[in-house]
């Protein structure tokens, strides 16, 4: 049976890492937790925390691996080729930086998905406000309306109950209006028949002094009295309208 040699030992740890590091981009968890990152599925939030602290988790195991070979090279330069041990060590790097890129673009992605799903909660958040606000400023609306209908009801209530009233009013008016005409009207023609009757009151006092200018004076006395009383019924006939 054959010694096993440094240089397959150090080949075999290095493929075993790159398979592992190849596993974890592809297959691991890391372009699945990427494409949750990019999409913002809502249905995996609950499950991104664990997600990304067992990918970050996996990293580190890999870059804890990698610095055990690198110690191990480190032990065994001198029983392997310069050149391979330079080899080794150049590959070794390489699958480093690839680890720390992986890690880098782990927690990239897990801060701008953080910022996205707590700008979005943000939003909603907002939005489930501004809904709230709205709907308490229609209430207050409606309250208001239905506040202002109920005040129009009972002002028609009160009207419709008043117009009888009004209406009594109303027609005591026109007839206080109509009573006051007719007594205007009644003055009116009073005074136009005083008119009148002055008018012949005069007429027949100079009738009377005619007459009396040819009269005999024992007979005037009685010319006189007999016109006195003339006179005095033609006033109460003009006065109570016979």
């Amino acid at each position: 049976m054959s010694a096993v040699r440094p240089e397959d030992v150090s080949e075999l740890v290095l493929s075993t890492l790159q398979e592992e590091i190849d596993e974890l981009q592809h297959h691991g968890g890391l372009s699945s937790f990427i494409d949750i990152c990019n999409k913002n599925d809502a249905q995996q939030r609950m499950n991104m925390p664990t997600r990304y602290d067992g990918l970050i988790s996996s990293i580190k195991d890999k870059m804890r691996d990698a610095s055990l070979i690198r110690n191990t090279l480190k032990d065994t330069a001198g029983q392997v080729d310069p050149s391979f041990s330079k080899a080794c060590h150049e590959r070794l790097s390489h699958l480093e930086a690839v680890l720390a890129d992986m890690e880098k673009d782990v927690n990239q992605k897990y801060a701008d998905y953080k910022a996205v799903v707590e700008k979005t909660l943000a939003q909603k958040k907002d939005d489930l406000f501004g809904d709230i606000e709205r709907e308490r400023k229609r209430r207050e609306i409606e309250n208001t309306i239905q506040a202002h209908s109920m005040v129009e009801r009972e002002q028609d209530d009160e009207l419709d109950r008043l117009e009888p009233t009004l209406q009594r009013i109303k027609a005591g008016h026109e007839d206080i209006g109509a009573y006051l005409q007719k007594q205007n009207d009644d003055m009116d023609e009073f005074h136009m028949e005083m008119d009148a009757t002055r008018r012949r009151m005069k007429a027949v006092e100079k009738t009377v002094v005619s007459v009396l200018k040819h009269v005999k004076k024992g007979k005037e006395a009685i010319i006189i009295i007999v016109l006195v009383l003339i006179i005095v019924l033609l006033v109460l006939l003009n006065i109570y309208g016979v």
